[in-house]
């Protein structure tokens, strides 16, 4: 999948990877030509270590797409960084979700994106991080009913309104607000559909055994699998809930002394694959590029 974009985001690179058949999430802007700040020291908290799956039990479960519509629900994101040397970026969202059916599939519409909370001493990177968080949860989506394809509708213009908004309630104007969005307006469309390719795309009409882990594709030389780590899990708190299984894919690639690791988590339910919780956590450790970058990017779905 994408092991290799937290080296490009730490590294500037400003490249678009090749997609898998939904739209690929290209090389992240946080870290482009605008950067400014002083060279990333090295991390010093230690990865967190691969939980150890439950053992192997129970029936095979066959995951389906088919969300129910038309339907709604309140979005929360959390989004964290950690760039090395005690740099920080986090910040909080909600915004509102509706679902629809048409003829061939779904309009999804993602609106009112709010700024909860921020904190980032380094303006530039909070600024990046802000456009690329709201580009990634905002404007419109079409997705075909089978989940093979996604997207976007409507241009960047209503998610470069909604991003300078939440810049500007992060502190942020002017012309580096300005800079931050035309880096951003220049690679947005795959970043806008990304979790709909990790939370559908990736699972639909796969069948898995509780702790079972199977092989994954990957490119470049990273390896990948997928667990089933929970096969029945209540989707919200409090109960009572649906029950949901949790899909997990690792992914991680090691090039020398440099390594790359991707988890992303999904708490869904297995008859429509509707999503209650999506976690993606990336890290990167470069000895070479003298880079150390961690990342995790929390959604949660209340449906209504």
């Amino acid at each position: 999948m994408r092991w290799w974009w937290a080296l490009a985001l730490v590294l500037g690179c400003s490249d678009h990877a090749e997609p898998r058949p939904q739209a690929e999430r290209p090389a992240s802007t946080r870290e482009h030509e605008l950067e400014s700040e002083s060279e990333v020291d090295e991390v010093e908290s230690e990865p967190t270590p691969t939980p150890t799956p439950p053992p192997a039990t129970g029936p095979a479960i066959t995951v389906h797409f088919a969300w129910p519509a038309p339907a709604t629900a309140e979005v929360h994101v959390d989004s964290e960084h950690d760039f090395g040397g005690d740099v920080h970026v986090a910040a909080s969202y909600h915004y509102h979700l509706s679902v629809q059916r048409d003829e061939t599939g779904y309009r999804i519409e993602r609106s009112g994106m709010t700024l909860e909370s921020h904190a980032g001493s380094e303006r530039l990177r909070l600024g990046n991080v802000l456009v690329e968080d709201v580009t990634q949860h905002s404007g419109d989506l079409h997705l075909f009913a089978d989940g093979t394809h996604i997207t976007p509708l409507g241009g960047f213009d209503p998610i470069e309104a909604s991003a300078r908004s939440v810049l500007s309630e992060g502190g942020i104007d002017g012309p580096l607000a300005d800079a931050i969005l035309a880096l951003g307006a220049s690679g947005w469309e795959p970043i806008n559909v990304v979790d709909y390719d990790d939370m559908v795309h990736e699972w639909n009409g796969r069948s898995f055994v509780l702790g079972v882990i199977q092989p994954a594709d990957a490119i470049g030389g990273a390896e990948a699998t997928r667990i089933m780590s929970r096969a029945s899990a209540p989707c919200d708190e409090p109960a009572p809930t649906p029950m949901c299984v949790e899909l997990v894919r690792t992914e991680q690639a090691e090039q020398g002394s440099d390594h790359i690791e991707h988890v992303y988590t999904l708490l869904a339910e297995p008859d429509t694959l509707r999503p209650h919780r999506f976690q993606h956590e990336s890290r990167t450790d470069s000895e070479t590029a003298h880079v150390h970058y961690a990342e995790t990017l929390t959604t949660t779905f209340r449906w209504q």
